[in-house]
């Protein structure tokens, strides 16, 4: 995935010798930070969270680093197994609008609505 800045086209994403998706935070907080709401950038295929603003972390009373460790499986209370997680993200390629609304998890294990 790339974006483009001052006219150059930047990754968006680049690899860490572990094999995980890393990002670049400058772009993805000018892009993402300035929104009054939760994001997420979410792996299709393994619903692993590889981005999430400032709004998304503190609602789940986590880190920055912390919710990189979670999935939609992880965090969703109403999501269980990778093939209830393959029809959501099948629906997201197939339809231009798509309303999910779920409860996520807080670290301290409370639960509200999204």
């Amino acid at each position: 995935m790339y974006l483009w800045q001052n006219g150059q086209k930047s990754p968006l994403l680049n690899k860490k010798r572990n094999g995980i998706n890393a990002l670049n935070n400058k772009m993805l907080d000018e892009l993402f930070d300035r929104p009054p709401d939760s994001v997420y950038l979410i792996d299709p295929v393994t619903s692993n969270i590889v981005f999430c603003n400032h709004m998304g972390y503190e609602a789940l009373g986590l880190q920055a680093d912390e919710v990189l460790d979670h999935s939609v499986l992880t965090l969703q209370k109403d999501v269980s197994g990778i093939p209830a997680w393959e029809d959501i993200a099948e629906q997201l390629r197939q339809l231009k609008v798509f309303t999910f609304i779920v409860r996520h998890f807080r670290k301290d294990s409370s639960e509200f609505p999204v």
